[in-house]
């Protein structure tokens, strides 16, 4: 959703018109949950373009038609509409989904989002229905504040809160091969803030310009000295390992855990890699503890393909697991909230 927004931003500083739909309610089987949402836009030869989804089918059809009509002003600017999906949009799911389409003109209606800026709690996006403003509630942990979702009925109106999860940890890739190429081009979707590193001028016949061009949403660094940038991680970066040299993964994981700052530090590797990593990491001083938080293989559970493909997906698996991890303590957190404000 972050990513979502910035887009949103981006668009309007360039004079562009952008719709955002979201799954207000869902009920029943539906193709997204409450809170989905994508964006709808004409760029500047104008064909229509989208970013995320809300579910595909008839439903996301009949939401981009809306907001096209929106954007021409054919529509109110807040707009709610609910959908019977089997019924109205002959969709195998028999569930019900409430829309919003919210359009977005002008500097005065994301003024909102210049306040995230400074902020790193989770956070809800509160959009009054009948004014169209939005307003932000940090989600902090002094139990003051109650965690709402959805739509909302107060007296003096309806409003949609949206809770806004703080992006997940840096993730600082080390080498950019064949391996990396797959997950260069999934986890910005996955909600990472991926930054790619490589000695090397060029890779796979490629410089850091054609991976710019080819991977837009990763921040790249392709120098020699990159080992002196570890140091100015942010605390609780991911890192992966892969480089085209085990000297230099054995180099860029003991500098990783002598700081022993790290969020997650994966190395790519067989199981016997690992165990001469982790004795020659033994005999430079560092302890067993912190050694044996190193994590190779990452994912051991296709062995049927050592394909760059296969072991993308496994190591991408790993990290969901540990983004699921996260949201599972925060789901518990806002429970808490939740319990302890409406005690009091």
């Amino acid at each position: 959703m972050i990513k979502e927004f910035e887009r949103i931003k981006q668009l309007i500083l360039t004079n562009h018109v952008v719709v955002r739909v979201v799954i207000a309610e869902a009920k029943g089987s539906t193709p997204r949950d409450q809170g989905t949402s994508m964006l709808v836009w004409f760029n500047r030869a104008g064909t229509v373009e989208t970013y995320g989804t809300i579910g595909g089918g008839f439903l996301e059809d009949k939401a981009i038609e809306i907001a096209l009509l929106s954007i021409n002003q054919l529509y109110a600017k807040i707009y709610l509409q609910a959908f019977i999906l089997g019924v109205e949009l002959d969709q195998c799911c028999g569930g019900t989904v409430q829309l919003i389409w919210e359009r977005f003109e002008s500097i005065a209606d994301i003024d909102w989002l210049f306040q995230t800026r400074s902020l790193t709690d989770s956070y809800q996006k509160v959009l009054n229905l009948k004014t169209g403003k939005n307003q932000l509630l940090v989600q902090n942990s002094n139990l003051t504040n109650r965690v709402l979702p959805g739509l909302i009925e107060f007296p003096q109106g309806t409003f949609l809160y949206e809770t806004v999860l703080h992006p997940t940890p840096e993730l600082w890739l080390f080498g950019a091969g064949h391996v990396a190429t797959h997950l260069l081009k999934n986890l910005p979707a996955l909600n990472f803030q991926v930054r790619c590193f490589d000695s090397r001028e060029l890779i796979l016949g490629k410089s850091v310009n054609d991976y710019q061009l080819e991977y837009p949403d990763v921040n790249f660094d392709f120098q020699p000295e990159f080992l002196e940038l570890i140091n100015s991680a942010p605390i609780g970066s991911y890192f992966l390992v892969m480089t085209h040299s085990h000297q230099l993964d054995f180099l860029i994981c003991q500098k990783i855990l002598q700081n022993d700052f790290f969020g997650f530090l994966g190395l790519i590797g067989s199981k016997t890699k690992s165990a001469r990593f982790k004795k020659r990491l033994l005999e430079t001083g560092l302890s067993k503890q912190v050694v044996n938080s190193l994590m190779c293989p990452i994912g051991n559970k296709y062995q049927f393909s050592k394909s760059p493909a296969v072991i993308a997906v496994e190591i991408m698996a790993t990290l969901l697991e540990l983004q699921e991890d996260q949201f599972m303590m925060m789901k518990e957190r806002n429970s808490s909230q939740l319990f302890n404000s409406g005690s009091q």
